[in-house]
């Protein structure tokens, strides 16, 4: 899936982002890359406790 400009700026941005859009939008492509993001510039280890996404359908939290 290609991402929208606003869509990647919220993959690259620094600190937490709020990410509100309607359904079939991209927010769980965009949540999934953001994680990687993370996982790829960090320094060292991270632990599953340093993150949180919150997703309010059962769909989204299996994809993730």
């Amino acid at each position: 899936m290609q991402l929208t400009e606003d869509q990647r700026r919220a993959v690259e941005a620094k600190g937490s982002v709020a990410v509100t859009a309607g359904a079939g939008t991209g927010k769980t492509e965009l949540l999934s890359r953001r994680y990687c993001q993370h996982l790829a510039q960090a320094p060292g280890p991270i632990s599953p406790l340093e993150i949180v996404v919150l997703t309010f359908t059962e769909k989204a939290a299996t994809e993730l």
